[in-house]
């Protein structure tokens, strides 16, 4: 879990309900519900000191949910609608990465810095 202070006083009403597991960002335009889903072994925490001072810095923060199942195995990259609407930006993408033995293993894109490196930076 992800606490920052203030970071959507002035355009969100953010409504955190952990027992749910969900995340509520509710605007006059409308409201956008984030439901999370239990990890099925380990996860990444960052305090929210950490995250902030990573704000103050000129990071952007993104919250993103991401999984996949092996049932998926067969679909084509085409056959997403959000990939379809987006064509421009998945161009490259030719199709998944390969397996690694690290499932958190990132690889960097030259001239970018190690996660762990940026918090340690942004907590002293």
């Amino acid at each position: 879990m992800m606490l920052f202070s203030g970071w959507t006083g002035c355009h969100y009403r953010v409504h955190l309900d952990c027992y749910r597991g969900r995340v509520v960002f509710e605007r006059d335009a409308g409201r956008l519900v984030y439901q999370g889903v239990r990890p099925t072994s380990g996860s990444i925490v960052i305090s929210a000191i950490q995250a902030e001072q990573l704000l103050v810095r000129g990071c952007e923060a993104y919250l993103a949910k991401i999984s996949m199942s092996e049932s998926g195995a067969g679909v084509v990259m085409g056959d997403i609608e959000v990939v379809q609407e987006f064509e421009d930006v998945f161009q490259s993408l030719k199709g998944l990465p390969p397996s690694r033995s690290d499932p958190f293993t990132i690889e960097l894109e030259p001239g970018t810095a190690n996660i762990e490196d940026a918090l340690q930076d942004g907590a002293s």
